[in-house]
C-alpha cells in the first residue's frame, strides 16, 4: 500500500479503487485498460439497474414492464451517464437504493429482534459503501438523513425512539468503515491539507 515515490496508497486506493467492481481492471493489461474500464462501467450500470430496480419492486412496482423503464431511467440518468467518466462515483448510485431499503426496513419494520438484524444489516452495508467510496458516500449519508426525516414524518406512529435508532446504526455504519477512513485523514493531513495554497487555510 505504498506509491512508488513512497507516499501512502490508503488514499488513492480509497478514492478510487476499493469498488469490488473496480477489480475488473485487473484482468487486462495495460494495452486494454480502456476496454476495462468500458466494462467496469457497463457492469456498474447493470447493477444500478437492478438496485433501483429491487427498490421500485420494494415500493410496490410489480409490473415488469414498469419496473425495467424505471430501472432504466435511473441507470441511465444524466447523473450516472456522467459519471461513466469518473466510475468511482457510480459506486454510490448502486449503493444508494439498497441503503433506502434497508432504512425503510429498520424505519417501519417491527420492533424486538428483527428490528435489530435490520440496524445491523443496515449499519454494516453503510459501512461497506463508505468503504467502497467514502467521498461520494457522504452526499447518500446527507440524503439518507432527509429520506429518514421524510419516512418518519410519513408514518403518524412514529416513536423519538426510531430517530434514535437510525442516529445510532448510522454511527454504527461509521464506525465499521474507520480503518478506511482513518487512513485517508493521515494521508490527507500528510499531503493536500500540508501543503501551502488552497488547502492551507482550510
Amino acid at each position: 500500500f505504498q506509491g512508488s515515490l513512497g507516499t501512502l496508497y490508503m488514499g488513492t486506493y480509497a478514492y478510487y479503487l476499493a469498488s469490488p467492481i473496480s477489480f475488473i481492471t485487473c484482468l487486462f493489461d495495460a494495452e486494454h485498460l480502456p476496454d476495462a474500464i468500458w466494462l467496469m462501467d457497463m457492469v456498474k450500470a447493470g447493477v444500478i439497474g437492478a438496485a433501483f430496480s429491487a427498490f421500485a419492486f420494494f415500493r410496490g412496482v410489480r409490473k415488469p414492464f414498469i419496473n425495467v423503464v424505471l430501472s432504466m431511467c435511473y441507470a441511465l440518468s444524466s447523473a450516472a451517464v456522467t459519471f461513466f467518466i469518473l466510475p468511482m462515483y457510480l459506486n454510490a448510485m448502486y449503493m444508494l437504493p439498497i441503503l433506502c431499503i434497508l432504512l425503510e426496513k429498520l424505519i417501519k419494520g417491527e420492533q424486538g429482534r428483527k428490528s435489530v438484524k435490520n440496524g445491523i444489516t443496515y449499519s454494516v452495508v453503510l459501512g461497506i459503501g463508505i468503504m467502497i467510496h467514502y467521498y461520494s458516500m457522504y452526499m447518500v449519508c446527507i440524503f439518507l438523513a432527509m429520506y429518514a426525516v421524510y419516512l418518519l414524518t410519513e408514518d403518524e406512529r412514529t416513536l423519538i425512539s426510531k430517530y434514535l435508532e437510525f442516529i445510532l446504526y448510522s454511527l454504527g455504519g461509521v464506525v465499521l468503515s474507520l480503518p478506511m477512513l482513518i487512513s485517508v485523514i493521515r494521508e490527507l493531513l500528510k499531503g493536500k491539507v500540508s501543503d501551502a495554497g488552497v488547502y492551507s487555510t482550510g
